[in-house]
């Protein structure tokens, strides 16, 4: 197990990282850590948990983790991913955690990734997204946690358990609040 997470390293992540092949975690977070997320990393095929957060520097694509489908924990936060999410996420049938808040994501959710049998927090806030939610978000049982996808993106109403953040709540509570009456938590 490899945790970088709030050290004082700074400067780019090494592309030596796709020798540690027998990694089952790597945590990068708050560090100081710049630049991309190297091309090496798909060499990981081992990974169950990924978290990268709060690098600093240009704008990058999505990194490709098509080889890593044990992910149990993906965290890519605060990465200037200026992308869209790839559907092979929708592969990664393990996923429990999926946070890509705080880049630059465009595009819509892929339906891909309604098919994550095992998927409990969905964390998507400020982003580019846009598009309708997806019904499997929207129809989502009472273990999913969504945070709203896009100010103005109006937030779904069915589902138990909701996180509303960055949802068009501004002065006051809409009337749509009190519409979800499957309603078990909230939090703005």
């Amino acid at each position: 197990m490899h945790l970088l997470d709030g050290n004082t390293f700074s400067g780019k992540i090494p592309a030596f990282i796709g020798n540690w092949t027998k990694l089952v975690r790597l945590d990068m977070q708050g560090s100081s850590m710049e630049g991309l997320i190297p091309s090496t990393i798909s060499l990981l095929t081992k990974l169950t948990d990924l978290r990268i957060t709060d690098l600093k520097g240009s704008p990058m694509d999505f990194p490709n983790l098509q080889n890593l489908m044990e992910m149990d924990k993906l965290v890519l936060r605060n990465c200037s991913i200026t992308d869209s999410i790839p559907d092979y996420i929708g592969e990664m049938t393990s996923l429990k955690i999926l946070d890509l808040s705080f880049n630059r994501l465009m595009g819509q959710v892929p339906d891909t990734m309604g098919s994550l049998p095992h998927l409990e927090c969905l964390f998507l806030t400020n982003n580019l997204l846009s598009g309708t939610i997806p019904s499997w978000i929207s129809d989502s049982n009472d273990k999913l946690v969504l945070w709203c996808l896009k100010k103005d993106l109006p937030c779904p109403r069915n589902a138990k358990r909701k996180v509303l953040r960055n949802c068009s709540v501004t002065d006051s509570i809409p009337d749509y609040i009190g519409e979800m009456t499957s309603l078990k938590t909230l939090c703005f």
